[in-house]
């Protein structure tokens, strides 16, 4: 019986055959997914049993997603420090870097705003006001 990395076929290593979008490069998958053990330690690791196993999630990594750039890359990264206890699948890892999960693309951007003020300075009404009306406006957007 043939172990399924031999059986499936393997994607193009510059395209994506899903709307023809940029795999995501290998330098930046293998940077990911130590990120990821990094992150996870065990619950990342255990995952994979064998060498093939990890060139075949990373291979399903790099399409998955396709069409990210860094910023979208890193906005993923931080939701699943700040927020998963487990490794993401590949959709919901998708998802945080579009910033698809719970409104947390908003909450991201008030979090960066409202922690600068704080830092700098005691927070006044004012400061409360301008962040309330700043995060209607991304809202609407």
């Amino acid at each position: 019986m043939q172990h399924i990395s031999q059986t499936v076929a393997k994607p193009s290593p510059t395209r994506s055959t899903e709307k023809d979008k940029p795999l995501l490069s290998a330098n930046w998958v293998d940077a990911l997914f130590a990120k990821l053990q990094a992150m996870y330690l065990n619950r990342w690791t255990s995952q994979f049993q064998t060498e093939a196993q990890v060139d075949m999630a990373k291979q399903e990594w790099a399409q998955g997603l396709a069409g990210l750039d860094g910023d979208q890359i890193s906005r993923a990264l931080s939701y699943c420090r700040e927020r998963s206890e487990w490794p993401p699948s590949i959709a919901e890892f998708r998802k945080a870097a579009l910033g698809n999960i719970d409104g947390w693309q908003y909450q991201s951007q008030a979090y960066q705003i409202v922690n600068t003020l704080r830092l700098t300075r005691k927070r006044t009404d004012e400061d409360r006001e301008a962040g309330r009306e700043w995060l209607k406006k991304i809202r609407r957007n």
